[in-house]
């Protein structure tokens, strides 16, 4: 997802879970992956992942995992 607020073009990871259409995780300028249920509005897990900003993110096919990338 890229979204231009005025400062600049900036991408922003996100992932859906492939088992709950409810769940997104997505990761920060800073590294930290926050997931979300997006039914309830509420957070589930955050956690520092990386140092820096991630330009991919998925989650593994069954779900339990997620994978970041960063160049």
């Amino acid at each position: 997802m890229s979204s231009d607020f005025g400062y600049g073009l900036f991408n922003v990871p996100i992932a859906f879970s492939p088992q709950a259409d409810d769940v997104l995780a997505v990761v920060d300028s800073q590294g930290v992956i926050s997931v979300w249920d997006t039914t309830r509005h509420t957070l589930l897990a955050s956690n520092t992942v990386i140092q820096g900003a991630a330009n991919a993110l998925t989650y593994s096919g069954d779900g339990k995992r997620l994978a970041v990338g960063n160049p």
